[in-house]
C-alpha cells in the first residue's frame, strides 16, 4: 500500500495542476519567483543523569533548498530536505536519504494562511509541551494541514500532523497542535496551547500489534509586557490513557520573566513539576517533584535585506540534583536567486513567517 506521503502529494499535485489549468497561476498572476536555502544546526550536550543520552554531545544538520513561487492567490514552495545527525561518542548516523518538501500556502484574506502539504516541525510550544529540538532526531517536517490566521489582537495557529496512516505494516499516527494568544488591553494578553498526539488504529490488528495512545498537553498562560520587557505566569496539564484504560493526570506551573526586541531576547524560566508527563515534552521538564531553571537567549546575528537572515538560539537548563544541558541553535535562511515581477505588489508581512522560511526572532 502506498504510504501516505505518497497520496498526499499526489492530491497536492492534483490541486496546483487544477489551479494552473483554470488560470488561477498565470504569468500576470506571478508576483517573484526565488530559490531559498535554509539549513538549521543543532549542538546539545547533554549532561542530565537520567537522559538516555547523557554525557553525549549531538550535532544535527537540516538542509532544505526549495524554489517559491508568489502568485495569486496561493504561493508554492518546491523543493526537497535533507537531515543527518552526527553523534560524538557514538557511530549512530541519520539515514542519508533527500525527502520532498512541498507545499501551497493560500492566502483567502490578507490576515489569512492556509498550508497543505509540508512546514517545518517548528511550532513554538513551550518545550514543557514540544521539545523544539526533537526534531532532528524524529520529524523534521510536518505533512498536513496548518491554518494561520494573525493580527493586530490575536495570533492563532491551527494544524493537523499526519504521521502514518492505519495499515497492514503500521498503526496510524498524527499529532494535532492549536496556538492562540490575544491581547486584551496594551499591555496584556493570554496564550493558551493544547497538543494531542494519538497513536493507535485497529483496521489491521490482525497483522501488527495494537497499541492505542492518546496524549494530551494544554496549558493557559498570563502574561505582561512593558517596553519590550514581559512576564508570564503558566500552569500545564496532561492526560495520558492507554488501550482505553483510565486517563492519568498530572500538573506543572511555571513563572518567567524576559525581554523582547527586534533583535535580541532573553528569558528566566522557573519551573515546578508536580506530577507532570507529556511523551514530546523536554526531557528536562519530565521530571516530577523537581525544580527545572531555564536561561534562554534569542539573537538575530545578521540580516542583509531579504537576502540572508541568520539567528541563533542558547538554552541552559539546570537541574536539582545536578544536571546540564546545553544546546546551541542556529537557523541559516538564504535567498540567492529572485525574479519579481514588473508590477509591484504588496505583499502580507505574515507570509515569510507562515511558509518556506522563517524571517523573525522567536518569540519565547
Amino acid at each position: 500500500m502506498k504510504s501516505f506521503k505518497t497520496y498526499f502529494f499526489i492530491v497536492l499535485f492534483l490541486l496546483v495542476s487544477a489551479d494552473l489549468r483554470s488560470g488561477t497561476i498565470s504569468g500576470a498572476g506571478i508576483k517573484s519567483v526565488s530559490m531559498h536555502v535554509d539549513q538549521y544546526i543543532d549542538c546539545a550536550n547533554l549532561e542530565y543523569d537520567d537522559s538516555p543520552y547523557a554525557g553525549r554531545t549531538n550535532l544535527g544538520h537540516l538542509f532544505i533548498p526549495y524554489f517559491k513561487i508568489d502568485a495569486v492567490p496561493v504561493e508554492l514552495n518546491l523543493g526537497c530536505w535533507y537531515k543527518h545527525v552526527y553523534v560524538q561518542y557514538d557511530e549512530d548516523e541519520s539515514p542519508e536519504k533527500v525527502y520532498p518538501y512541498m507545499n501551497a500556502v493560500f492566502h483567502p484574506s490578507g490576515k489569512v494562511d492556509f498550508t497543505i502539504g509540508n512546514w517545518l516541525n517548528l511550532a513554538v510550544f513551550p518545550n514543557t509541551i514540544y521539545n523544539e529540538f526533537i526534531f532532528f532526531e524524529t520529524r523534521p517536517v510536518c505533512s498536513g494541514l496548518k491554518l494561520d490566521v494573525n493580527n493586530k489582537t490575536m495570533n492563532l495557529s491551527l494544524y493537523i500532523d499526519w504521521i502514518e496512516l492505519d495499515t497492514e505494516d503500521h498503526p496510524e499516527e498524527f499529532i494535532t497542535g492549536l496556538l492562540w494568544k490575544h491581547r486584551v488591553f496594551d499591555h496584556f494578553y493570554y496564550k493558551l496551547f493544547n497538543h494531542y498526539h494519538h497513536r493507535g488504529g485497529q483496521l489491521y490488528k490482525d497483522t501488527h500489534p495494537v497499541r492505542i495512545e492518546q496524549d494530551i498537553a494544554a496549558s493557559p498562560v498570563l502574561g505582561a509586557e512593558l517596553y519590550g520587557f514581559y512576564a508570564e505566569a503558566g500552569y500545564y496539564i496532561n492526560s495520558f490513557s492507554q488501550n482505553f484504560e483510565e486517563s492519568e493526570y498530572g500538573h506543572a506551573g511555571s513563572g518567567t520573566i524576559g525581554y523582547r526586541g527586534d533583535f535580541f531576547n532573553i528569558s528566566y524560566q522557573c519551573f515546578y513539576n508536580k506530577n507532570y508527563y507529556h511523551q514530546d515534552a523536554h526531557i528536562f521538564y519530565l521530571k516530577q517533584n523537581n525544580f527545572l531553571n531555564r536561561l534562554r537567549v534569542d539573537y538575530n546575528f545578521f540580516t542583509y535585506k531579504d537576502l540572508a537572515d541568520v539567528n541563533f538560539t542558547v538554552n541552559l537548563y539546570g537541574l536539582d540534583p545536578p544536571g546540564i544541558d546545553f544546546r546551541l541553535f542556529a537557523k541559516i535562511n538564504l535567498n540567492v536567486i529572485q525574479y519579481t515581477a514588473d508590477t509591484p505588489a504588496d505583499i502580507d508581512e505574515n507570509s515569510a513567517q507562515n511558509s518556506g522560511g522563517i524571517r523573525q526572532t522567536p518569540e519565547i
